[in-house]
């Protein structure tokens, strides 16, 4: 009875220790909130073609205005995208920046002089300067004023996942997925806008992981050995003397 006792102990153990309770994933990190005064974007930007505006803590871009966030890699980022005025405009982010025409373009836009962003893309280069991908130019199942936009890149299944949540403030969630993403031999992030007086882009995050992070606490699979062989000196010894009082 002992003995089996002792083996669902190691078994508990074991499973209790390789599995991803209480594991804290990556989260977006908001690099840039646009918190500043009037004026050009400055902070942490590359402008790579057009020009950025900080107005009102958000910012505009235009003509087909592209930046890139300094010294950052990720494959997944975050943004609030606001319409405004009922001029044609977009806002985009940017994934696997290697230059102008070689990069992941993914874009929420409005159409036809409307006031609500009514279409999403998903291109290679600016705005598409080299060619589309996935879903292409599509239209988006309702149309939205405000959302929070994420676009997700999957560099092993060649797909961005593209995902609008908050929409006009409330709870609404729409998601597209455009498969057949380019290799475009870049890692860099940024934004990409149309209009310089329309549409605004506000609270910039990426899921971002410190380089060069090492840490000594063991991982999951050595836990679960210390684990195991502790238990299992444990069983040895009960063993061992159990053995021995039988001979005696």
């Amino acid at each position: 009875m002992k003995k089996n006792w002792l083996l669902l102990v190691i078994l508990f153990s074991l499973f209790f220790i390789s599995s991803p309770i209480g594991i804290s994933q990556v989260n977006a990190t908001v690099l840039d909130d646009f918190n500043r005064p009037n004026g050009s974007i400055g902070g942490n930007w590359t402008v790579q073609s057009g020009s950025f505006n900080i107005v009102s803590n958000a910012v505009q871009g235009g003509p087909s205005a592209l930046a890139t966030y300094n010294s950052l890699s990720s494959n997944v980022l975050e943004a609030d995208v606001t319409s405004t005025g009922t001029s044609i405009q977009y806002e985009a982010l940017v994934l696997a920046y290697a230059n102008l025409d070689n990069n992941i373009f993914i874009k929420v836009q409005t159409q036809g002089g409307g006031t609500t962003f009514t279409n999403a893309a998903c291109y290679q280069g600016n705005n598409g300067s080299t060619s589309t991908f996935g879903l292409g130019f599509f239209n988006l199942t309702a149309a939205f004023t405000t959302a929070h936009m994420r676009a997700a890149y999957d560099p092993g299944t060649s797909s961005v996942t593209i995902t609008f949540s908050n929409i006009d403030g409330g709870s609404g969630t729409q998601q597209y997925v455009c498969t057949g993403a380019p290799s475009t031999g870049g890692s860099g992030v940024g934004i990409g806008a149309y209009n310089i007086a329309s549409g605004t882009l506000d609270n910039f995050a990426a899921d971002v992981v410190a380089p060069n992070t090492v840490t000594s606490v063991p991982t999951l699979t050595e836990w679960g050995m210390i684990v195991f062989i502790f238990f299992a000196g444990l069983g040895s010894v009960y063993y061992l003397r159990r053995q021995r009082r039988v001979k005696s």
